[in-house]
């Protein structure tokens, strides 16, 4: 059996957002909160930026793909205000909007999901310089990502998320002392605003979509294996099955998740890919045609 490098998240801030809140201590391990009962494990396809920060896609209210930051130092979700504008949302009482639908590339559906709606002055700046190399809607904190157990694998393309039996505490917002945001914060914002202005920016980022197929994998001993066909998904039109094992995708051979998501990261929506299946003791070939995905 091939061996692999798995450890769950504790605590990583890939962004911190300065002296805006502190959380409680973690449980004791002894009383740590068990997943919920038939909870699923979702595989949620993520990529690193050039600045190493974890990044997924998001849909919200059926509009999308958004780039979302992991980031437990931000103590709730976080959504720029135009972004929330192009979904329909408007900022409420302390600049709060729900969501009906937030949909994590992967299959993970929230609905009514409270978000704060403004700009941190650490994306506004990212994203005036562009030093990720890709235009960042928001930063996924605390009061989210505590509900579930993530698991990182930095060799395999998906973070596992499985919802746990644990309702975080609310944080202490930037804004509930006072209306305002501590003075050293409110003064990062605007050095980032001005060095921007200074530095220039890179090239805005091209967005490409990646081909959309609708299959949960696994790798096994004899190769990549099916575990789930999404219904009405280019993969259910094609036949594919629960089970199936993956030897050949676009004519490659394939024998780790990795080479399977490098190579189909070669191949557009709506190009037409031939897959090599091997189904009990026979082996035989579908052809599917990848959608638009998250």
């Amino acid at each position: 059996m091939k061996a692999t490098r798995r450890w769950t998240l504790v605590c990583l801030s890939v962004l911190t957002l300065a002296a805006c809140s502190r959380a409680d201590d973690p449980p004791p391990e002894a009383e740590r909160p068990a997943p919920k009962k038939n909870t699923t494990i979702y595989r949620v396809p993520y990529q690193l930026t050039t600045t190493k920060h974890v990044l997924v896609r998001v849909k919200m209210n059926g509009k999308g793909p958004f780039n979302f930051v992991l980031d437990t130092g931000a103590p709730a979700l976080f959504i720029g205000t135009d972004v929330a504008k192009k979904v329909g949302v408007e900022p409420g009482k302390g600049g709060m909007g729900v969501f009906e639908q937030f949909e994590i590339e992967g299959g993970l559906k929230l609905q009514n999901v409270e978000a704060k709606l403004e700009e941190p002055f650490q994306m506004a700046g990212m994203n005036k310089l562009n030093i990720t190399g890709i235009r960042l809607d928001g930063f996924m904190g605390y009061t989210l990502l505590a509900k579930y157990r993530i698991t990182y694998d930095f060799t395999d393309p998906h973070l596992l998320f499985e919802e746990i039996d644990w309702e975080p505490p609310p944080p202490v917002g930037l804004r509930q002392m006072g209306g305002k945001p501590p003075a050293n914060v409110e003064a990062m914002g605007n050095l980032s605003k001005f060095a921007a202005g200074l530095l220039g920016r890179r090239p805005d980022p091209v967005i490409q979509y990646r081909g959309f197929i609708g299959v949960e994998l696994e790798e096994v001993n004899d190769g990549i294996r099916v575990v789930r066909v999404l219904p009405n998904s280019p993969a259910a039109q094609a036949k594919l099955q629960a089970g199936d094992i993956i030897l050949e995708f676009a004519d490659k051979e394939v024998s780790s998740l990795t080479g399977l998501y490098r190579q189909a990261l070669k191949h557009a929506s709506s190009e037409e890919l031939e897959i090599k299946i091997k189904r009990g003791d026979k082996e035989s070939s579908v052809t599917l045609q990848p959608i638009k995905g998250l």
